[in-house]
């Protein structure tokens, strides 16, 4: 089993096969497309935009949201209860409750998109795919 925190408190829980395959919140998405893939050259590194909040000023509602490009009024409104996924599966986002929003970030978020080289628009039904989150220059592009 795998356990993603964010912000002291686990946003996603799943086994390790499922998590890969299937990640549902949008904090373990950038983590994973951060990841460095075998056999897939990049010249940038992907990045989540923003820094954690030090635990005296947690945001109202979901505490990933000011960094998550798919937050929308309800994630400022209500903290996110674990939605189950699968039976073994569970995370800590409206995206679960809501999958119709699950789309694009372009089409979400533009204001933290309009810059971002590379992205494409894409459901998050399998494992993420490169250009999803803004980048930087890794040491070995330099």
């Amino acid at each position: 089993r795998v356990l993603v925190m964010y912000g002291g408190q686990i946003v996603e829980r799943a086994p390790v096969r499922e998590l890969f395959r299937n990640p549902r919140h949008p904090y373990t998405r950038g983590l994973l497309d951060a990841m460095p893939r075998l056999g897939r050259q990049r010249d940038r590194l992907a990045v989540i935009p923003g820094t954690v909040p030090p635990p005296t000023r947690w945001p109202s509602g979901c505490r990933f949201r000011d960094r998550c490009p798919w937050a929308w009024q309800r994630c400022a409104d209500e903290h996110p209860p674990e939605y189950g996924v699968t039976v073994d599966h569970r995370a800590r986002c409206h995206l679960v409750d809501e999958p119709a929003r699950d789309v694009a970030p372009d089409a979400v978020a533009p204001r933290q998109w309009a810059s971002v080289p590379g992205r494409r628009p894409r459901r998050w039904k399998s494992s993420p795919s490169p250009g999803c989150w803004p980048t930087h220059s890794s040491p070995s592009a330099a």
